[in-house]
């Protein structure tokens, strides 16, 4: 059974983000017969995947990977006709908003291990992912990003920021021979 976890993918662009989705989540997958559903807020993003439209049958019969762009109805769709996958939302804040944390996204995230989905909210930075999904989140992947982390600190358990903080210490020592430098951070014990 899938563990329906959510992680939050980090990092400024160019540190190897969609290389480490692609590797690391959708290739795996698919390799398992697993389903990716990517979503988009731009029609330029992903393009080796088809593109699917926001309908019941069209998110219920694709195979492999596909990418479904971003409508007020995408998470009304995913949530009653996507099962047993990985739901990618590339650059969420773009759609998800700062504040906004609409009443469909979080009964996604609550139901996703009934629906056996692993969540993946990725973004160019800790304050590009929404405040609310940290509630949430099992794990986080980190690569170098250039905001200041500290800004995320009252958000935080201290725990956690402490984890966060050392990981992009190291991650901004080792940048300096790697820039696709990236730490993968435990947050909470499932």
């Amino acid at each position: 059974m899938r563990q329906a976890l959510v992680t939050v993918i980090v990092g400024a662009r160019r540190t190897g983000k969609t290389t480490f989705i692609n590797e690391n989540i959708v290739k795996k997958n698919e390799k398992k017969g697993v389903r990716n559903l990517i979503i988009v807020n731009d029609f330029q993003e992903w393009t080796d995947y088809p593109l699917i439209e926001c309908k019941k049958n069209e998110i219920l019969n694709f195979k492999g990977t596909a990418r479904i762009f971003f409508t007020k109805k995408t998470f009304t769709h995913v949530m009653k006709y996507f099962f047993n996958g990985s739901l990618i939302m590339d650059d969420c804040l773009s759609y998800i908003g700062r504040t906004v944390f609409g009443d469909e996204l979080r009964t996604l995230i609550i139901r996703s291990a009934q629906h056996c989905i692993d969540l993946f909210f990725v973004g160019h930075g800790l304050r590009a992912v929404p405040v609310e999904i940290f509630t949430y989140w099992s794990y986080c992947v980190m690569f170098y990003f250039s905001e200041n982390i500290m800004h995320r600190q009252r958000d935080l358990d201290e725990e956690v920021f402490v984890k966060l903080v050392n990981a992009y210490n190291e991650i901004k020592k080792e940048r300096a021979v790697n820039q696709y430098a990236r730490r993968t951070i435990k947050i909470y014990d499932i």
